[in-house]
């Protein structure tokens, strides 16, 4: 199971938000998540499961896949400006359903401080999609993302199972404040 943060109809600001997947069941699971930012909003979450299943079950999907990096950016330090960054994002070729988007940072082996930067995937269509991210640690530096977009295609016999889906939009407040 993994979760992205994004900004899937949300119709207000949407804060950097942590979330973290618990009592993963056979047909549900639960989010729990907080608030990093300064400022109260709302988010929303993308998810995908994945299992391999044993023989000798097998599932009918097939599913095209995009996978790239986002290159690093420099981040200022929690509570100025520079703390936000965002990159447009365009897939090598359109996909014929809007996919969803997980996205994790990563450091992409800079060699400078690698910031705690939370992303945030907005505007998702069929053509690409922007990372935004906000930095919550108390320093500059730098940080990049790596993201996979999947999206289901032509039905095709596959021992890899793969769900996905959103998880709509919740409040939170602004970070250390009750309910964030």
């Amino acid at each position: 199971m993994v979760i992205s943060h994004n900004d899937n109809n949300v119709d207000s600001y949407n804060p950097a938000v942590v979330g973290v997947v618990y009592d993963v069941g056979n047909a549900d699971f639960h989010i729990s998540a907080r608030s990093t930012d300064i400022k109260d909003g709302k988010a929303g979450f993308s998810w995908a499961i994945f299992l391999e299943l044993p023989a000798p079950y097998v599932c009918q999907t097939k599913v095209r896949a995009s996978t790239s990096v986002v290159p690093a950016k420099t981040f200022s330090h929690d509570g100025f400006d520079g703390v936000w960054q965002s990159t447009e994002v365009r897939f090598p070729d359109s996909f014929d359903t809007t996919p969803v988007i997980l996205a994790a940072a990563s450091n992409l082996n800079a060699n400078v401080h690698k910031t705690a930067a939370v992303n945030m995937v907005r505007g998702i269509t069929k053509d690409g999609f922007v990372m935004a991210a906000r930095n919550s640690d108390c320093q500059g530096g730098s940080c990049g993302f790596g993201y996979l977009a999947l999206a289901f295609m032509a039905v095709a016999e596959s021992k890899l199972y793969l769900g996905t889906g959103w998880v709509s939009q919740k409040k939170f407040e602004k970070d250390c404040d009750s309910g964030d």
